[in-house]
């Protein structure tokens, strides 16, 4: 008779315990609203969510190229500023796993696949800006990424895309976005 009643026990508490794992993966959800600072290319970053695991990213910020050459005979110095838009739909595919080991998943705060549309504006201010070859034009194409939040936060999304430039052929190359800012979101979540 203990033995049957052991055996209901370990039975009843593995249905517990996986009713609970069920419970917590189908609690971790997406952050509604995040929104950053950039420091690495100055500007704002918003992540909105669409549904509870994916989520459109949109960062607005302006890049900056620069170049010096130096000859025998003469030497110059050019640089440009280029504002750029990206957007990316991601779909966060690891929240419910996160949260069952107790890890982070405040803000958005995991790993995603998605697509990645990255657009570059003709340069609004510089020096010598004849002298670089910064051609506005669309990229696009599908990435990996991954994503961590707290008071600052960090994202990196690495793909294989497509380049549409003005004037130019479009090319097939690497892509990716490096993020790294102040998170000026609430902590709480929603």
């Amino acid at each position: 008779m203990k033995k049957l009643l052991l055996l209901g026990l370990v039975i009843s508490s593995y249905y517990n315990a996986s009713a609970q794992s069920y419970y917590q993966q189908d609690s971790a959800r997406l952050k509604k609203t995040v929104l950053g600072l950039n420091i690495l290319l100055p500007g704002l970053t918003y992540e909105q969510s669409l549904t509870d695991k994916s989520s459109l990213f949109l960062n607005f910020a302006f890049g900056f190229a620069y170049e010096y050459h130096s000859s025998g005979f003469s030497s110059y110095e050019a640089y440009t500023i280029n504002p750029t838009l990206l957007a990316q739909y991601r779909s966060y595919y690891n929240l419910a796993r996160r949260q069952l080991l107790d890890r982070k998943t405040t803000n958005n705060t995991g790993s995603f696949f998605g697509m990645m549309a990255h657009y570059t504006f003709d340069a609004i201010g510089g020096k010598n800006t004849h002298a670089i070859d910064v051609e506005n034009g669309l990229t696009l194409g599908p990435v990996w990424g991954f994503q961590r939040n707290g008071l600052f936060t960090f994202s990196l999304s690495l793909g294989l895309g497509v380049t549409i430039g003005e004037g130019q052929s479009s090319n097939v190359g690497p892509i990716g976005h490096l993020n790294f800012g102040i998170n000026l979101s609430k902590k709480k979540e929603e």
